[in-house]
């Protein structure tokens, strides 16, 4: 049975592009097959960072009523690498493109799912309203929060983070000497990432999905994934 690990936070605050670089890394891993799905279907990620729209949605997926075999959920993955798939909404899919799935719905998929990938991340977002994010707040494995070190996110904590299950807190996007230390009630346990240049490259030519060799980033990555070993 494979790990989950489900990555919620503000809006803004690289929830994408965190859960992209872990994917990566641990795909990197000798013989560690990866899973990541983009699980908000209001704006689906997975259009603009996949060459190919071939895939089934998973919209339609966690919608079906009878069981799901493995071919039938492979048809949903777009691979990255030999080791390495992304799953998601596809173009054109928003809210009332499929029927809203249902907890038992959401739980019957992802248990399927975890038959396929040695780790499965979960790109959850801030769309915590929804029955997968529910089951996923409740039964992944781990459940990382994301906020960046601004009030944007401090707003989010405090109105909706506070409320969630949260096993590791992350602040995302710091930048040499700013102080996190505002924003105390999260900021006093969390791990950062910093602010990297090359990461920024890649989410404005949508190549998320390469190794990103800036030093001070790539290192505090290599220690986020080994916390969640």
């Amino acid at each position: 049975m494979s790990k989950s690990i489900a990555i919620v936070g503000a809006p803004g605050a690289g929830c994408t592009s965190t859960a992209a670089a872990l994917a990566a890394l641990t795909a990197q891993q000798v013989e560690t097959s990866v899973l990541l799905v983009f699980c908000d279907s209001v704006l689906p990620p997975k259009s603009y960072l996949c060459e190919s729209q071939a895939a089934e949605s998973l919209g339609g997926q966690l919608v079906e009523a009878g069981e799901l075999p493995e071919g039938r959920l492979l048809r949903a993955v777009e691979p990255i690498t030999d080791y390495f798939g992304v799953i998601g909404y596809n173009t054109g899919d928003h809210r009332t493109t499929f029927p809203a799935p249902t907890r038992g719905g959401a739980e019957k998929w992802c248990r399927a799912i975890a038959t396929l990938a040695d780790i499965v991340l979960y790109d959850v977002g801030s769309a915590v309203e929804t029955a997968l994010a529910a089951y996923l707040l409740e039964k992944a494995d781990a459940v990382v929060t994301v906020m960046g070190a601004d009030v944007k996110s401090a707003a989010w904590h405090k109105h909706i983070g506070k409320s969630l299950r949260s096993d590791l807190q992350v602040i995302n996007n710091v930048r040499k000497g700013q102080p996190v230390d505002l924003f105390h009630d999260f900021a006093n346990d969390s791990f950062v990432l910093p602010y990297s240049s090359e990461l920024q490259e890649q989410l404005q030519t949508l190549q998320l999905f390469h190794t990103i060799e800036d030093r001070h980033y790539k290192t505090a990555l290599e220690e986020l994934h080994n916390r969640l070993k």
